[in-house]
């Protein structure tokens, strides 16, 4: 609420600020004012308002429009105080707000809330004892999220820099080699503009030949040779300037295209229109799954199991970089339990796995059939997902020496092989064309094209509905 300072109510001191109240008088005084005050009236009650009132100051009195009355009654269902035209049975525009509520007189309340006030003031008591640590904690709350603010900032302006650099150097790249295909077909220019010398050239040359005679007979030999040579050496340029010419049609027919590549451009435009996004960590537990709109993209597919499902719970049971990077602990972790969701991390940073509600066990080589189609494996980079579409509806492979390993009939969506050691070769998991999974547009094409990849983190989560 606004604070505002009060003049004095009396008319020669208007421009005088007001230092007190009388909530009696309804009337503000000044300093000159309030010593008169007190002597006539010692028992009024005053308000003091020297660093400035509320405009809703409280006087006692009611302050609804045409209501005169002091404030005697307490409306315990809106909890506040009314006066005599607030409950008034004859009901207005201006009187009985309250007569269908639950009123008292404020002597009967008077207990109830002095209680009140004895707990809120031990409450502000106890509050205001850590108030300060909590401003302070609260500050540095603050200080966080704008760190974390400029640091997403500056994570996105160095990404897009190296983008636009990316760019920059293709296309001084593509200019250079503009530059050398004309430069390399150009090269005679300056032998052309010397050419157009020649006709003069040639006419004087013509001249000297028919004095070749006269030279002769004045037995001039030297100017003989020199204009010999002179001729010659014009010839040779004449038969340069023929080449050229006989060139020029090769050339007039050679036309220097840009190859656009159309696809791939507008596949890289569509893609930059969706490049990077600005979402809050979603808690899943998962070291792998950061986002919502990933953890959505999944609860769609996992839904359509249980279609009465209000709310999925993710219970992690394994963690390979935290549980142990063995066949071994995954067993341990996983095994005979139902509803099981695999999140592969590689370390090209792709993100895939599958589902499937059969369980996990040691074995060797065992084929476990999803009749009901429920099993399925996911792209989150491609937002995709593969259903169990081939006849022997072969879901997954158990294998006690190996991680999770989802079998499509006739080929491996993937299968996974412990340790997990980003530094070996060893570490290899097998992603071959699965068409027994779905809508496959290319081979690999969950692992980006390659058949085999490295892990960085594997996640099994047990999926729980909550209906």
């Amino acid at each position: 609420m606004e604070i505002t300072k009060k003049k004095c109510s009396f008319r020669e001191h208007n421009k005088i600020d007001a230092i007190s109240y009388c909530q009696n008088c309804k009337i503000y005084m000044c300093n000159k004012c309030i010593a008169h005050h007190m002597e006539l009236f010692d028992n009024h009650y005053q308000y003091n308002v020297e660093k400035g009132i509320k405009d809703d100051i409280f006087t006692g009195y009611c302050n609804k429009e045409k209501h005169f009355n002091e404030l005697e009654f307490f409306c315990k269902t809106h909890n506040q105080l009314c006066c005599i035209a607030c409950i008034s049975k004859i009901k207005s525009k201006y009187y009985g707000q309250h007569t269908d509520c639950d009123i008292c007189n404020i002597e009967l309340i008077k207990e109830e809330k002095l209680k009140k006030l004895k707990e809120n003031i031990n409450n502000l008591e106890n509050f205001s004892k850590t108030l300060e640590q909590k401003i302070e904690e609260l500050k540095k709350i603050f200080e966080k999220l704008n760190e974390q603010k400029e640091s997403l900032i500056l994570e996105i302006q160095k990404i897009f820099t190296n983008i636009r650099n990316k760019l920059n150097d293709r296309e001084d790249q593509l200019i250079q080699k503009i530059n050398t295909k004309f430069d390399n077909l150009l090269c005679n220019q300056k032998i052309i503009k010397e050419s157009e010398k020649l006709p003069s050239k040639v006419k004087i040359l013509l001249e000297k030949s028919r004095l070749i005679d006269d030279i002769l007979n004045k037995n001039k030999l030297n100017y003989l040779i020199n204009d010999c040579i002179l001729i010659e050496n014009n010839i040779t340029e004449i038969n340069k300037i023929n080449e050229i010419i006989e060139k020029s049609n090769y050339i007039n027919n050679i036309k220097i295209i840009f190859i656009q590549k159309n696809d791939e451009i507008n596949k890289l435009l569509e893609q930059i229109n969706y490049f990077g996004d600005i979402d809050e960590d979603e808690n899943l537990n998962s070291s792998i799954i950061k986002y919502k709109k990933d953890i959505y993209f999944l609860e769609e597919r996992l839904k359509k199991n249980n279609p009465l499902t209000k709310h999925i719970t993710y219970k992690l049971l394994y963690r390979a970089t935290r549980d142990g990077n063995s066949s071994e602990s995954f067993h341990q972790k996983c095994d005979n339990i139902k509803g099981t969701l695999t999140i592969i991390k590689t370390t090209k940073d792709l993100i895939f796995g599958g589902y499937t509600e059969k369980t996990w066990e040691k074995s060797n080589g065992l084929n476990k059939k999803d009749e009901n189609g429920i099993g399925f494996c996911f792209s989150l980079d491609l937002k995709k997902i593969y259903n169990n579409t081939n006849e022997a509806k072969s879901t997954i492979r158990c294998y006690s020496n190996e991680g999770p390993d989802f079998y499509g009939g006739d080929a491996y969506m993937f299968d996974i092989y412990f340790p997990i050691d980003t530094h070996s070769s060893s570490n290899t998991g097998y992603n071959k064309s699965c068409k027994s999974f779905g809508n496959f547009e290319r081979d690999y094409e969950i692992n980006n094209g390659e058949s085999k990849f490295l892990m960085k983190e594997l996640e099994i989560f047990q999926i729980i509905y909550d209906n």
